[in-house]
């Protein structure tokens, strides 16, 4: 298998990210914690992953080979997340609808895309996958006492 190491500009923001593999396209979203990053999280799943998709596993910015921009000019909240890896899915993908899997931290981005933009994605898999702080959109649920 071979694995192409890339990075591209997002919004300013120097995005690495591990590709391997031809056919539909499948991105990957690590998760969170010290040392987290794409080929941490998806070494040991990436062959078999390739073998039947064009996978790439993207480093979120503050992880792994991506930029880590200065907290006081770059925003590292969720919303963020969501707004860069949208971008990042647009670009890799030219627009057309993804395969998208997402582990902890990279499944609330992933979640939180999803909601936003349902036409980057064509299917969805989260696992382990941190919450999201939104309203509840439909205006009949009842809150919890």
């Amino acid at each position: 298998m071979e694995i192409a190491n890339q990075t591209i500009d997002i919004d300013g923001v120097r995005t690495h990210y591990i590709e391997a593999g031809k056919g539909p396209l499948l991105v990957l979203i690590h998760g969170g914690g010290s040392g987290a990053d794409a080929w941490g999280n998806w070494r040991g799943c990436l062959e078999a992953y390739a073998a039947q998709f064009r996978t790439i596993a993207v480093d979120m910015p503050g992880f792994g080979r991506s930029e880590r921009p200065d907290p006081a000019q770059f925003d590292y909240g969720q919303s963020n997340r969501n707004r860069h890896m949208a971008a990042f899915l647009r670009t890799v993908s030219g627009g057309e609808p993804i395969f998208l899997i997402g582990n902890s931290m990279g499944g609330a981005t992933a979640l939180g895309v999803t909601i936003k933009h349902p036409e980057l994605v064509r299917k969805l898999v989260l696992m382990g996958a941190a919450g999201l702080d939104i309203s509840n959109p439909d205006p009949s649920a009842k809150k919890a006492l």
